[in-house]
Parts: structure tokens; C-alpha cells; sequence
């Protein structure tokens, strides 16, 4: 199959296939909200999501102004999301977690033209009220609220019934695959959030591939929040573009995770980051391969993929490099039930290799952060610190373009100065390291920033993490550079989280540094050493570096290290 010529030609928009749900099968369920109870048909939400979009008309909005979600409901999140898009409005989602300066600081930046807000954050966004730029705010759900003071009199405030309060029409809006569909903002992981505007076929080709290989007769699994694209766009508009459902959670629980999959009976999830060994650190038990998921994604994909798929009866985990940005650059497929053999199995088999995508044994050796070859409508390259392209095997960062128009970001949002850095010498820089072998596979290293220099070694932080994961009694760890008090180059420390044992026992920081002298090569042991009770990192669980730098910087009374 001629994979670009098919993108070219599917080039239907997503709310295109809403509609198509609704009238094809609009009795089947589209959204299933288990801590709501709440359960949406295709033409449940497709009668809700053209009354909101019919709101949003009436409250004076025009195309590409920006409608901000704030909200940890998934299903208003959604209804709204698909609500700009038929509206001709760009959906621009708010981190729940946000408060003060940070929240101010995302409202300012994206100029939105009005505000979903949940009942529960309406104080939180009243304390930040000089960042709107618009005069009206609508509060999810039906019954009267109480306003809190500190929102100036001249804020409007309506309820969501209020704006769904009119005809079930259809907005007279045409949408085309170049206009900008979302302003979804980087994680913060390394810094100030930037709003990254995607056109709608930046959605076609970052699902292409995993919503091919789901029906109608799927469930897809979401716990992630609707302000990821993870959420948002890989799991519920890939969801809506298949004619299958999506099961919707407010957060990821390692307690109650195979417990939602089986009452749901999802078939399909998506695990990132610190999720999958959570997964795995939760007791054994006879009925954890008694479920119903069929494929799951990883990313990025731990080296123990095969044991998890093995205790958990996984047939296939998907890999691959996503990011707000570039979407799907890289994809690839690992057969965990090799010796499988029935029609659903070899009907997945075939349709990959259709499109020519990598189907690796799940049984032989495949390296942690294994991304698979390069997407066919992407472009590809590794390039050293001089942009110059890597030689044969080796490391560098990831930069792309595409092989169509609109596939990538269309810009950071008022942010010309950052775009032009990205896009520096026609390519995209995505700001990740990786590694490329001589069969067209590439594998996740490490963050750029992340990169450690020290005794003359370059360090993966990612790659010490693994070695310390290791360790009887560590849970998960996070590895940081330390500007060095003498020199050029970086120390390193070392934060661990130990496992939460019921007997009360501790994990000292010498007993980490002794066991890395044994166990860590000399040059990639860290110099300090923290035992913390978790983490800190964002609600799509990334742990969030830069905090962990300023952290041990402020302490050691040094500079920050950039990596």
C-alpha cells in the first residue's frame, strides 16, 4: 500500500466521522464515563456536540477564535473539543492542575475567546481573572452556581445547559485539513509551556496507523487527561474516526486498572512513562492475563515489554515517536503471541504489513525505547550538534519534515522567535535524542537537555534510570544533571522514590550509593543521592526535570544544569 497516496486520499476530518457515526450508527455507544455513569450514543453526542457548537456561535465568537477548556470531565471536555472543531473554533485545552501565575499565564498566552471551566476550578480561575481577554465564562453542568466575587461583574457567566439551550442544528462552517484545529500546550516538562497549533490533518496522520487497527466492535481505554493529544486526540477522536467507544477516566489508577479494563472490556490502552512499571510492581495474581486487551502502546517502550505482555496476555504492543508537535514520526509493532495463530491475529499481521510497517518478535531481543522506522509521509533525520546529519549508526537528535502540507505544527503559537529555532535549516527540531541502526530502526535515548557529560562519557540519563530501577527496593528513579563545582562537565544526581513497604522499612541514600559502587559502571555513577516519597511530575505522568534541577542546584548552591 502506498501509504502517503492513502493519507492523501482519507483526508476526511474527524468531526466528518462523527457525523458519519451518527448516521451509520448512532444507537452504538460512543463515550462510556464510568465515575459519572454517564454513556453517550454516536447520536447522543452528536445532537450535544452541535448545540454546543451552536452556543459558542451565539455567544459572537468567530472562526479561530480560541475556546479554553478547563475542566477534569472527560465528557464535557470532549463535547467541547468537537464542539469548536463544527464551530470553526480552535479547541485549546487547560491543564486542571494549573493555579496562579501558571494558569494566568496559559489564559494570556492564547488570547481565548471564551472559558468551559468546571464548578470545582471556578475559584481558581476567578483569582487569575485579569489574564481573560474574554468577556464570558461557562460553568459545566446544569444548576445554578455561585459565582465568586473576585470574577469582575463584567465576566458572563452561563451555565452549560444555558449554552446548549437552542436548536440542534448544523453549523454552516466548512473546515478544510490546513485550517488549525487545536493550540495544545508542551508539557512544561523543561520549562515554559508553548501552545503548539495543529491543523486537522496533523490528527489524520498522527492516528493513522493505531485507528486502522481498530473497528467498531472496539473499546478504547483513556485515563489520560483531554488537554494531551494522547487523550484527546490518539485515544478519543481515533476512537470516534473507527466507529468504536471510548471508556473514559479522570485519572490513571494502578490499583483498579485491570479492574476498568475488564468491566469495560477495553481492547486497547495506552501506558506511558512510569505507568508501565507501576503496572508491573502490583502483586501477581492467577487472573492477570484474564482481560481484554488485545494492544496496547508504550512509549517509551520499556526493555520489559515482553514480560508485561507475557503476565498480562497482551497480543500486541505498538511503539513508535509521538509528540505535540511532529505527531507520529516513527511507528513500529512488536507480536508478543508470535506462535499465535487465528483469524483476528493474522488479520492484524496483514494488515501491517499492507503498510509496511516493522513487525518485530515480541520473544527476541528488541532494546528499551525501540520507536520502529520512520512514518512513509515523514522525512527523517539524525543531526549532531552542527545540524549535520550522523553517519551510519550512531546518536543525534531527531529532526523531520513532511512529505504532504499541514502535517506538522503550524507554528507556536505567538511565539515567531521559538518557531524559527524548531524549524532551523528545513527541518523540525524535536529536542529528543535518539539512535538510529543500520536496519532503518531508531530507539529513544534521552531528552536533549537530559544528556549528561561527565569524565568525558556521554550519559543517558534514561539508560542510569534503568540500572537504579534495578535496585531491590527502588520503585522508579529520576537522574539529573549538576552543573560540576570545578569543571565543565556535569555531576550527577540521583532522586529515588523506594517501594512502599507495609513493614515500614527505608531506603537510605548511602545504601543507593553503595549498591550503585557495585552495580554501575564508575563513570555513569551519580555523585548525590535523595530518597523522596514520589516524584514530581504532570498529570500525563512525565516527570518534571527541571524542578529535580533547581531542586539539587539550590541546595549545592550551584547553577542549573541544562544537560
Amino acid at each position: 500500500m502506498d501509504v502517503l497516496a492513502e493519507l492523501r486520499r482519507d483526508d476526511r476530518l474527524v468531526i466528518e466521522g462523527l457525523r458519519e457515526g451518527a448516521r451509520r450508527h448512532g444507537d452504538r455507544p460512543l463515550m462510556v464515563a464510568e465515575e459519572s455513569g454517564t454513556t453517550l450514543s454516536y447520536g447522543d453526542f452528536d445532537e450535544a456536540v452541535r448545540r454546543v457548537a451552536g452556543g459558542f456561535l451565539r455567544l459572537g465568537l468567530a472562526t479561530g477564535d480560541r475556546v479554553a477548556v478547563f475542566t477534569r470531565d472527560p465528557v464535557t471536555a470532549a463535547t467541547a473539543m468537537f464542539a469548536a472543531w463544527r464551530a470553526g473554533l480552535i479547541y485549546t485545552p487547560v491543564n486542571f492542575n494549573l493555579t496562579a501565575g501558571t494558569l494566568a499565564y496559559q489564559l494570556a498566552d492564547a488570547r481565548v475567546g471564551v472559558v468551559v471551566c468546571e464548578r470545582a476550578l471556578l475559584a481558581a480561575l476567578a483569582e487569575v481573572s485579569d489574564a481573560l481577554t474574554t468577556a464570558c465564562v461557562v460553568i459545566d453542568g446544569d444548576g445554578p452556581a455561585e459565582v465568586p466575587a473576585r470574577l469582575p461583574a463584567g465576566r458572563r457567566v452561563l451555565t452549560w445547559a444555558e449554552l446548549a439551550d437552542g436548536p440542534a442544528s448544523e453549523p454552516a462552517v466548512s473546515r478544510m485539513p490546513s485550517d488549525p484545529a487545536n493550540i495544545i500546550y508542551t508539557s512544561g516538562t523543561t520549562g515554559r509551556p508553548k501552545g503548539v497549533v495543529q491543523p486537522f490533518r496533523w490528527m489524520n496522520q498522527y492516528t493513522f496507523f493505531v485507528r486502522r487497527m481498530i473497528g467498531p466492535g472496539d473499546v478504547v481505554y483513556n485515563d489520560l487527561p483531554l488537554y494531551h493529544v494522547g487523550g484527546a486526540i490518539f485515544n478519543v477522536a481515533r476512537a470516534v474516526w473507527a466507529g468504536a467507544t471510548v471508556a473514559v477516566w479522570q485519572k490513571f489508577s494502578s490499583h483498579d486498572f485491570w479492574g476498568r479494563v475488564r468491566r469495560t472490556e477495553a481492547t486497547t490502552a495506552v501506558l506511558l512513562d512510569v505507568m508501565i512499571p507501576w503496572l508491573m510492581n502490583e502483586p501477581a495474581a492467577p487472573a492477570d492475563a484474564d482481560n481484554s486487551l488485545t494492544m496496547v502502546h508504550m512509549q517509551p517502550l520499556p526493555a520489559y515489554h515482553h514480560a508485561f505482555a507475557e503476565r498480562f496476555g497482551v497480543p500486541f504492543v505498538t511503539a513508535g515517536f509521538g509528540q505535540t508537535e511532529t505527531g507520529c514520526s516513527y511507528f513500529g509493532v512488536i507480536d508478543e503471541a508470535p506462535g499465535r495463530d487465528d483469524p483476528w491475529h493474522r488479520k492484524i499481521l496483514d494488515l501491517l504489513a499492507g503498510f509496511g510497517a516493522p513487525v518485530m518478535k515480541g520473544d527476541a531481543p528488541i532494546g528499551k525505547g525501540f520507536m520502529g522506522r520512520p512514518a512513509p509521509f515523514m522525512e527523517v533525520a539524525v543531526l549532531d550538534e552542527m545540524d549535520e546529519p550522523v553517519e551510519g549508526d550512531g546518536t543525534g537528535e531527531l529532526a523531520v519534515r513532511p512529505r504532504l502540507p499541514h502535517l506538522l505544527l503550524r507554528e507556536y503559537f505567538g511565539r515567531p522567535d521559538a518557531t524559527a529555532a524548531a524549524t532551523r535549516n528545513l527541518w523540525f527540531h524535536t529536542g529528543d535524542l535518539v539512535r538510529r541502526t543500520g536496519d532503518g530502526h531508531a530507539y529513544f535515548v534521552d531528552r536533549v537537555g537530559d544528556r549528561i557529560r561527565t569524565r568525558g562519557e556521554n550519559i543517558s540519563s534514561a539508560q542510569l534510570e534503568d540500572l537504579l530501577n534495578g535496585m531491590p527496593g527502588v520503585a522508579v528513579s529520576a537522574v539529573v544533571p549538576v552543573a560540576g563545582a570545578d569543571s565543565l562537565e556535569h555531576d550527577i544526581a540521583a532522586f529515588v522514590v523506594p517501594v512502599d513497604d507495609e513493614q515500614g522499612g527505608t531506603l537510605s541514600e548511602q545504601e543507593v550509593l553503595d549498591w550503585a559502587q557495585e552495580n554501575v559502571p564508575r563513570f555513569m555513577r551519580p555523585r548525590y543521592v535523595r530518597v523522596i516519597p514520589e516524584l514530581p511530575r504532570t498529570p500525563t505522568n512525565k516527570i518534571e526535570k527541571y524542578r529535580l534541577r533547581a531542586r539539587i542546584a539550590e541546595e549545592l548552591g550551584r547553577e542549573h544544569a541544562s544537560g
